[in-house]
This record gives structure tokens, sequence and C-alpha cells, in this order.
């Protein structure tokens, strides 16, 4: 779980930094602790000259597939809907965190096709270790480049090569991974 907050926080840095060098940009306030913006499944207010948008933040390690993982399940355990499908937000910014590629994905318009698509899609589950045991989270597995060819208004954005450089509590999280991992084999 700690891998997967840190990775988490990584994207919602990198967006922040991102959005704040728009020229458009008032103020970026991070509210995913909020429970009233829980609620709607949206982490940033970004004001602008022209009003307020919301965003949803999703990240992914797993920049080299050519995949989106659309979440439908949250938990599945619990039956929690997956934020996909229920998110208020105008947009969700979709962070591929070791490319650091950023793909804006406008809402509703990605939903719609998505949901008008699903039959198309591998479902995939993926695992996360909480404690005293893991939940499983079900999705399905979007190829990137379909989506950008027929959902108007979508937008890839390479993140400046400066923002390449991971904070210490990445590092520190990524490197106990890592030791687990070469524990486990």
């Amino acid at each position: 779980m700690r891998e997967a907050e840190a990775v988490g926080r990584l994207a919602i840095r990198d967006i922040t930094r991102w959005l704040k060098r728009h020229p458009d940009t008032r103020k970026v306030v991070n509210v995913e602790a909020e429970p009233e913006y829980q609620a709607k499944d949206i982490d940033l207010l970004w004001h602008t000259r022209s009003g307020l948008v919301t965003i949803e933040v999703k990240a992914d390690r797993h920049g080299q597939t050519g995949n989106f993982f659309f979440e439908t399940v949250s938990n599945k355990q619990a039956g929690t809907p997956g934020c996909f499908l229920y998110t208020e937000a105008d947009f969700i910014c979709y962070c591929f965190v070791g490319p650091k590629r950023l793909y804006v994905l406008p809402m509703p318009a990605t939903r719609d096709w998505f949901i008008a698509n699903l039959k198309d899609f591998k479902e995939a589950v993926t695992t996360t270790p909480v404690r005293g045991g893991i939940y499983a989270t079900v999705g399905r597995l979007v190829k990137i480049e379909r989506v950008l060819r027929e959902v108007n208004g979508v937008r890839q954005v390479d993140l400046p090569a400066e923002f390449s450089k991971p904070h210490p509590w990445l590092r520190l999280a990524l490197a106990r991974f890592f030791a687990r991992l070469r524990f486990w084999r």
C-alpha cells in the first residue's frame, strides 16, 4: 500500500507543478483528503482565469504497456464502484510516473465512450496489500492509442525533465518495494 500511496503522491505533485506553470492558473488546491470531494472523486481544484476546473488524478507505474487501466470496481471485496464510473471531475489526469507522461481525459466524454465500447476491453484485476490482507481492484485495459484516436479533447503531455527527479520519500518507498521483490524471488 505504501508504494501505491507514494506513486499517487508523486503524480499529484507532478500534476500540481504542471498546472501551476500554466499561464491561466490562479491557484491549485489539493482536496483529496476532504470528504466532500472524496465523495465526488475529485483530487484537485484548479482555479483559472476562466473559472474552476475539477481534476481526478490517476497514477500508474506501467507506462510501457500501451494501456490505460480504467477502474470499474475500486474494491471488489467491498463492492465499491471504480472512480472511472462515478467521478464528477471535469478531467481525469492519468499520469504514468515512470516515463513522466500525462494524459488529460475530458469527463464525462471519456467515460461515455468507454461505456459504449466496454465489451472491447479485456478485464484485469490488480491487488493492493493492506493491513491484514489484500483487496482487489477490477478494471479494463484500454489501448492509449485508441483513446487518443476516438475521444475528442484528450491531450497527451510529456512532463518537463526536471519532474523526473523523485522526492526522497519516493526513493525510499521504491527501494523498500524492490528489496521485498528480491526477497520473494
